[in-house]
């Protein structure tokens, strides 16, 4: 699946073109070339995706990506992510939660948000 999609982006973006049923927005020079288009994975998916044999490829995938979302996941799953993006990328990670179950994760970023709220104070607690 992660192969089909990574085709389709190469075929959309190499050929210039980004037609409307992706809803996206045309390449900018600004943008430095990458298409406008952003990845929502929920943990169901992280589940296969941080699986060591398909790491690689989920990154070659999130590379092509303006922005990444993961949704509906757990706590070691967050964590997880944020570790593998910052340690095979070599990039700098942000992290943001509201609430205790994003502890681990703000630990491993290179910059953690915490936001405040009744959840927010609870994790506020834990750092």
């Amino acid at each position: 699946m992660i192969n089909k999609i990574m085709a389709e982006i190469t075929e959309r973006t190499t050929a210039g073109r980004i037609t409307s049923d992706v809803n996206c927005l045309p390449i900018s020079s600004s943008s430095g070339g990458k298409p406008h288009i952003g990845l929502v994975v929920d943990g169901k998916t992280l589940e296969f995706v941080l699986h060591e044999s398909l790491q690689d490829m989920f990154l070659e995938l999130t590379k092509r990506c303006c922005a990444v979302i993961c949704c509906r996941s757990t706590p070691l799953q967050k964590s997880k992510v944020v570790h593998l993006v910052r340690t095979k990328l070599k990039v700098m990670t942000l992290a943001i939660g509201d609430g205790a179950n994003d502890v681990s994760m703000i630990q491993v970023a290179d910059v953690g948000i915490g936001i405040s709220g009744q959840e927010g104070m609870q994790m506020a607690a834990s750092l």
